[in-house]
């Protein structure tokens, strides 16, 4: 008995993973909707990476990189349209959703967490390492994080890591971050806004750095032209790769920056 149910867990595995492979859409690309950028796994791991964590709804993946991205959007999306992009491969969570993620499809795991589905345990786990790219300044590191989150996420997520969102003390900190930025941009991110740590979420008008709960008023600011203009709909802070500050309603999902004191 143990032999069968062996064989036919085999077999519907087998034929999970075919319908998955059958519904790729080959040299296909959903742009600029990507949660997390992966590196140097397989097309079956980069599924397997979407499928559990939450608010992954489809993948693309570069074969001669070996690169995945997961999207937080997909074709189904009204306005959402691929593109042709040669070498790259398309797949949405749902043609995969069988054996492999029936443990997962409902999870209620936040988004700064990963579904664990396994036969004896079912439960979510936290990143307690930087994902993202690590870069210096001085005594001081950044992670430049790989994913979409809100504000609020964002700063639990560098708690997590023992650190805390990004705070711009200086004009000379303001142009190295926006430069490592746009190294970053030209590597392989199109993306030019990330979270800070700095809110009015306390008082309206009234901006400060989250963790060290300086005020930018007695310190160094650098507004874009116009900016704050949000009013009580935009409390949370972003920079830009010009180095210059917006704000943000925080419920906006961004890429955002860690710091903290030496070593992640």
């Amino acid at each position: 008995m143990k032999l069968i149910a062996l064989l036919l867990c085999v077999c519907e595995g087998m034929l999970t993973l075919k319908e998955g492979y059958d519904n790729l859409q080959w040299n296909k690309r959903l742009e600029g909707r990507f949660l997390t950028i992966i590196p140097r796994v397989s097309p079956l791991d980069c599924a397997e990476e979407c499928i559990v964590r939450t608010g992954c709804l489809s993948f693309n993946y570069l074969r001669s990189a070996i690169f995945c991205e997961l999207n937080y959007a997909s074709d189904l999306i009204e306005d959402e349209v691929l593109t042709d992009s040669v070498g790259w491969i398309y797949g949405r969570r749902e043609h995969w959703s069988m054996l492999m993620t029936n443990r997962c499809l409902k999870s209620s795991c936040r988004q700064v967490e990963k579904c664990i589905g396994s036969l004896d345990y079912n439960g979510c786990s936290l990143s307690r390492t930087c994902t993202g790219t690590k870069k210096n300044i001085g005594n001081r590191e950044y992670c430049y994080m790989r994913e979409h989150l809100s504000w609020s996420l964002a700063k639990e997520q560098c708690s997590l890591l023992g650190a805390h969102l990004l705070e711009i003390d200086t004009w000379q900190e303001n142009y190295q971050i926006s430069q490592q930025l746009q190294s970053l941009q030209r590597v392989f991110w199109p993306i030019d806004l990330w979270w800070t740590g700095g809110s009015d979420n306390g008082q309206e008008g009234i901006w400060r750095w989250n963790f060290s709960g300086r005020y930018f008023n007695d310190n160094y600011n650098s507004w874009q032209a116009g900016e704050p203009d949000g009013g009580i709909r935009e409390n949370c802070l972003l920079t830009s790769l010009s180095g210059n500050w917006q704000d943000e309603p925080c419920a906006n999902s961004y890429y955002y920056v860690c710091e903290r004191q030496l070593g992640f």
